[in-house]
């Protein structure tokens, strides 16, 4: 039988299956966030990042990819007046052993690197994919998980599969690199995403 066919009005009455019914209780607990970050890819970002592409083409990152790699994040220029000393200190340990989420399609893994990277960026940004309501407090949360003194790096799920994340933080790194203050990436961050959706309670970046 191809299961890939609509069923029949006869089968509407069939149990629904134990997958169905967990990938129904996933999206049902997911909320605003999961709802937001389903949302249409903006087009001045994509512009800037690269097209949008759907989920379902877009090639898995086998490891670690020319332009992806630590080194070349690492030697990015910094923005004035942002501290450079946020980066993990096993921020190259924990690069080489990333989860395989980080690494769905080639703008995801861009994101994630930039984040680890440059978190004296991104932790002025907030996100406004609803994620405040899991606790995010910038778009940095979309990437990794609140600092214990003492223990590695961990890599954060959340942007892996949101959109708006990750065009939040492919527009900072682009103005980063026109040379934009902190204080004009905010701007532009804020006019881009912002909107019906409560954003992230992020602290204004320094002057």
């Amino acid at each position: 039988m191809d299961r890939t066919k609509h069923a029949s009005p006869a089968g509407l009455g069939r149990p629904i299956s134990r997958s169905a019914a967990g990938l129904l209780a996933v999206v049902l607990l997911s909320g605003t966030a999961f709802a937001a970050c389903a949302g249409a890819h903006d087009p001045a970002v994509g512009a800037a990042g690269g097209a949008a592409t759907p989920m379902a083409a877009m090639p898995t990152m086998s490891g670690n990819e020319p332009g992806i790699d630590a080194t070349p994040m690492a030697a990015q220029p910094e923005p004035a007046g942002a501290p450079s000393d946020l980066m993990p200190a096993d921020a190259s340990s924990a690069w080489a052993v990333r989860p395989a989420f980080t690494k769905v399609d080639s703008r995801t893994e861009e994101a994630y690197a930039y984040a680890l990277y440059h978190p004296q960026v991104i932790q002025w940004m907030p996100c406004y994919c609803g994620c405040g309501g899991m606790g995010h407090r910038s778009n940095l949360d979309c990437y990794l998980k609140p600092t214990i003194p003492g223990m590695p790096t961990t890599f954060e799920e959340h942007a892996s599969y949101c959109e708006i994340c990750v065009d939040t933080t492919l527009l900072a790194k682009r103005l980063i690199s026109e040379g934009k203050s902190l204080s004009e990436i905010r701007a532009a961050v804020d006019q881009a995403f912002g909107g019906s959706v409560q954003g992230t309670p992020t602290d204004l970046p320094p002057a």
